[in-house]
């Protein structure tokens, strides 16, 4: 992979998590919905703005032009996670949200291209 696909590639995923953690700060029940298809309980608004503030700095560690080793490590381990709790949580049917499966399959994009670029230099 060249150094400017390698930027992009980690500057794309830092877009994606300052986006989605903005988002689930301002308007965590929507965001919240639209993955799982299910209301918050009690509480729940305040652990998804946590979240949304956590994929905040992971984002902002990731931005720019030289994102540094240990930030992609730490983006390339969360969209692989992301990706198989997402995808298994719409396969055995725990959330049914309009976005899941997007979400799902994007951080399995994101994250398999993370991976090869890891390990193929």
């Amino acid at each position: 992979m060249t150094k400017l696909s390698r930027i992009n590639l980690y500057k794309l995923g830092a877009i994606l998590e300052l986006a989605t953690g903005a988002a689930l700060v301002v308007c965590p029940a929507l965001v919240m919905q639209l993955l799982f298809g299910s209301p918050l309980g009690s509480g729940g608004d305040h652990v998804a703005q946590l979240y949304g503030l956590a994929l905040l700095g992971l984002g902002v560690a990731c931005w720019g032009d030289s994102c540094a080793d240990q930030s992609q490590k730490g983006l390339m381990m969360y969209n692989s996670v992301a990706a198989i709790v997402l995808i298994s949580f719409a396969v055995r049917g725990i959330a049914a949200g309009l976005m899941v499966w997007p979400a799902g399959l994007m951080h399995l994009a994101l994250g398999s291209l993370m991976v090869w670029d890891r390990f193929s230099s």
